[in-house]
């Protein structure tokens, strides 16, 4: 893996102005210098001596294709409580800049009496002798050895115009203080070349091509270097693959938690780009997190945000209730009256009854029964028995074998003999039969006479009621629901007002959900949408007889009242408030008046829903050319700002433009240029404005400046002559 560290605090040459000083610091030569920094992947280097600066070193170190140098010295500062503070100024190297921070080294030799106690500088002249420099300020800080207090850096931030850093002793102690909002950083502050860099060092976010970009990263993160805990790349799963065979996209690229640019000329592929991200962030379950702005989309989107249908939760709060009063008008569908007894009556039956009660248990016919028993077994055993004889005897005087045994004489004494045994096996069944059917009969007589008088005695209760307090908790019930009902139906509307956008002309545009009573409507003669449809008559109807049973208790009407609303719920399906409802939803300018949007206000309003989405679980922004009928004031003012501020909240924003305050003003993290060649063929580059540079699969490059200027601001011509019809800025 390719690393760009950066080293901002490197010594070449051993200080003869600080004692116990080792001859180690001292560098070889060049090429030791650039090897070391090539082997440690070192990219950005600030050789910073102590109080000197050796300009012909520089000048031959810093020509060189692999790192890019910076000018700088480790100054001797005097702090306001006498202590000496190492502070380390570091100078952008080109031109008339290098110029400026030559003259000041010269400055401060010259005001110097005594060389040997090189350039001590008190802090509160310090501000007055670099505001003209075009550099960067590092300060020894947090226990580091010669570290400025807390109120000398705060002196430093006040009243210099530079990025003022710390310095700490370690680079966790970095992290530490770049998130409590410090902009820190740590350099090698090479002691012995032989073992260079002697500690972990930075890397920077992204490569930087000279001073310049420096400054540009660290404009739009105060952070210059990644830091562990929050690293930029979305996440393990990147880069993603991009393929379209109509645009011949078949890409690898890389999605940040910042700003993405995609950029190029008129049917390029850029929105389809933009979808094939969308598609591919859908696939790996994201969708959820994924927030859209399509201008080709706008009137679908629009017709979302302009929508409105109350919900439960919207009915439950206008009726300041946490149910829809199911449960209430289901009492009042359900009502009926109770049944007034006759108490006389009640009395006369009781008597009668027990009476009846006393009888029985004087017959004893509620106890006896317990005393027989079951004979269905025996009974049923003795019956097969006697079946069997009696086929037995049958039988045998059929067959009649026996004649050839016997005489006439006893052949007559035998048939009398089984004629008698016969009969003697019908009797005994009979009475057998007879006994057993007895018994059932007797049996079943006397449960029936113990149920009677059991029935008899269940209904002869003393009555304990007249029921007219169940009559009078049932009404109380019913006009307590009544007057519920009633409440709702007088109930003022409630709007609910939701700040969409900021619209030129009309200032903060906000949507009003509006709900109230059909009956409140029916009044007003507004144009409404009812939840349940052709009900406001109905309305009306209900709610005169919910007034008269709640103003009209004891009147001769109230009986009638109370049945004819349980009919009119019933027969009108009424199952929950919200069919006594309306509702409608408009927008309002700031000064309270309704209007329409135009067409082209509806996209501003669809834009910023999009991008002033405040749900914690969003994570990816796509917008597809958002400057699309909105102004430029617009997007410098709204658009641009916005994007930074969901960058800073470490929000993933890819965004198709052709507007330059977009690709330009938003710093972007990353830049995708699409471009068609005179072949046909299409090309993908990527990049950043940080080191000037776009690349393709194949490592082929091109300016990142000089592609936005023909792309953005169409071509250098036309960028020179805007510069020369403004001209110069007082």
């Amino acid at each position: 893996m390719i690393h760009n560290y950066i080293d901002l605090h490197c010594h070449t040459i051993a200080s003869k102005y600080k004692t116990g000083e080792s001859e180690k610091r001292n560098v070889p030569n060049k090429e030791c210098f650039l090897n070391a920094m090539r082997k440690n992947q070192v990219s950005v280097v600030a050789i910073t001596n102590h109080n000197y600066f050796d300009s012909k070193q520089f000048e031959d170190f810093k020509d060189n294709e692999d790192v890019v140098v910076f000018p700088g010295i480790e100054l001797d500062i005097v702090l306001f409580n006498g202590n000496i503070g190492h502070l380390l100024l570091i100078s952008n190297p080109k031109d008339d800049k290098y110029n400026s921070f030559l003259d000041f080294i010269q400055k401060i030799k010259a005001d110097n009496i005594d060389e040997a106690c090189f350039i001590k500088i008190k802090l509160q002249d310090f501000p007055d002798l670099i505001n003209d420099l075009d550099c960067l300020i590092v300060v020894h800080y947090g226990g580091k050895a010669s570290s400025f207090l807390s109120e000398d850096l705060d002196f430093l931030k006040i009243h210099c115009c530079q990025s003022v850093f710390v310095e700490p002793s370690s680079l966790i102690s970095a992290f530490i203080y770049l998130n409590k909002g410090m902009q820190s950083i740590l350099g090698s502050d090479i002691k012995d070349w032989s073992n260079y860099p002697g500690k972990e060092l930075p890397e920077l976010k992204m490569p930087i091509s000279d001073f310049s970009k420096l400054k540009l990263l660290l404009k739009k993160d105060k952070s210059i270097i990644k830091e562990n805990l929050k690293p930029k790349i979305f996440d393990a799963s990147f880069p993603i693959s991009i393929c379209n065979d109509k645009f011949e996209i078949n890409e690898k690229i890389e999605i940040y938690k910042d700003c993405n640019v995609i950029m190029g000329p008129k049917s390029s592929g850029k929105s389809i780009f933009l979808k094939a991200i969308k598609d591919q962030l859908i696939t790996r379950g994201y969708a959820s997190k994924v927030k859209c702005y399509f201008a080709e989309e706008v009137s679908e989107l629009y017709k979302k945000i302009s929508e409105y249908s109350p919900s439960d939760e919207d009915i439950n709060s206008f009726a300041d209730t946490g149910n829809l009063f199911k449960e209430e008008i289901s009492e009042i569908k359900r009502f009926s009256f109770p049944k007034i007894e006759n108490v006389f009556q009640k009395i006369d039956e009781f008597n009668k009854v027990s009476s009846r009660t006393k009888l029985a248990k004087q017959l004893g016919f509620v106890s006896c029964f317990t005393s027989f028993q079951d004979d269905s077994f025996a009974y049923s055993k003795n019956k097969s028995k006697y079946k069997a004889d009696f086929l037995s005897i049958a039988n045998f005087r059929k067959k009649e074998q026996y004649k050839e045994y016997l005489d006439s004489r006893n052949v007559s004494v035998l048939n009398s003999l089984l004629e008698k045994a016969k009969k003697r096996v019908i009797d005994d069944f009979n009475f057998e039969f007879i006994s057993h059917e007895s018994l059932l009969l007797a049996r079943k007589c006397i449960l029936d006479f113990k149920n009677i008088f059991t029935q008899l005695k269940a209904t002869a209760a003393m009555p304990t009621t007249t029921g007219l307090l169940e009559l009078f908790e049932k009404e109380k019930e019913f006009i307590s629901n009544a007057a519920k009902l009633r409440g709702i139906l007088e109930k003022e509307k409630k709007q609910t007002s939701i700040p969409v956008g900021y619209l030129d002309g009309k200032g903060k545009v906000c949507f009003v959900k509006e709900i109230s009573s059909a009956l409140t409507y029916s009044r007003s003669k507004n144009p409404i949408s009812l939840l349940k449809t052709g009900f406001s008559t109905n309305v009306k109807t209900i709610y005169g007889s919910l007034n008269l049973i709640c103003n009209d208790t004891f009147g001769e009407n109230f009986t009638d009242e109370i049945l004819k609303t349980s009919k009119l719920i019933g027969e009108y399906n009424v199952t929950s408030i919200k069919d006594f409802l309306g509702y409608q939803s408009y927008f309002v300018r700031q000064n309270g008046n309704k209007f329409i949007p135009s067409k082209g206000e509806q996209a501003i309003l669809v834009l910023s829903d999009c991008l002033n989405d405040n749900n914690a679980s969003t994570e990816f922004y796509l917008l597809d050319e958002p400057e699309m009928s909105v102004g430029h004031h617009y997007v410098n003012s709204t658009i641009v700002p916005r994007i930074k501020e969901l960058c800073s909240l470490n929000k993933c924003v890819i965004v198709c433009t052709h507007d330059a305050n977009i690709g330009v003003g938003t710093l972007p993290f990353q830049v995708i240029y699409r471009e068609e060649d005179l072949k046909g063929t299409y090309h993908t580059f990527q990049g950043n404005p940080f080191n000037d540079s776009l690349m393709d699969q194949f490592g082929n490059g091109i300016s990142w400046k000089d592609t936005a200027i023909n792309v953005l601001e169409g071509g250098r011509e036309a960028l020179d002559l805007r510069e020369v019809t403004y001209g110069d800025r007082d």
